[in-house]
């Protein structure tokens, strides 16, 4: 693990692995992030092809209202991000915009990087308030992490959990994951 004096956005365009944030480690493949603030410790780790496109940006590029209104108010800590398929599609847009005004030398170049910036920020936060609006699977995993806090001591196995809930094991692991990185088993024994 290391950690670096600027805030970073990592992102995963294709391939799998494993990201560790802060102690916790996260399945990392496409359609997924990690904003990482200044000396947060973080790594990567792959058994195969995951290419990784990192963003480093000093908070003093961006615009005071967006530093406080964006930047200081959703990214406090560093985190995990999830995109839904709309999100995932803007940001990988914004991204490649970044990446064709850093190989073009223009008097815009620093006011346009600074605009998309802004953007993807945007994006990732309306991505997490959309992905806030509760469905049924995230209302079960909510109820399913609930009932492991509070009955870890009783908990023998993914059937007994899944019995609690109504549902079969494999869809208990299956939501527990997508709502939280983890299965259910793995973040019982953390």
């Amino acid at each position: 693990e290391h950690h670096h004096t600027s805030h970073q956005f990592l992102y995963a365009l294709s391939g799998k692995g494993k990201a560790t944030l802060d102690g916790k480690t996260y399945d990392f493949e496409r359609n997924s992030g990690m904003m990482i603030v200044p000396f947060s410790n973080h790594s990567i780790v792959s058994d195969s092809r995951l290419t990784v496109l990192v963003l480093a940006f000093d908070e003093a590029a961006l615009d005071a209202d967006v530093r406080g209104q964006l930047l200081q108010a959703e990214f406090q800590r560093s985190r995990m991000i999830r995109l839904n398929p709309i999100g995932d599609n803007e940001l990988r847009r914004l991204l490649r915009k970044m990446l064709f005004e850093q190989s073009h030398a223009d008097p815009f170049r620093r006011v346009a990087l600074q605009i998309y910036l802004q953007q993807l920020l945007l994006v990732i936060v309306r991505n997490k308030l959309s992905s806030a609006v509760p469905n049924a699977n995230s209302l079960r995993a909510e109820k399913l992490k609930h009932y492991i806090d509070t009955h870890y001591y009783e908990i023998g196995n993914a059937e007994n959990m899944a019995s609690k809930l109504g549902v079969s094991a494999r869809h208990i692991h299956n939501i527990f994951k997508e709502a939280w990185g983890m299965t259910p088993l793995q973040y019982l024994t953390e």
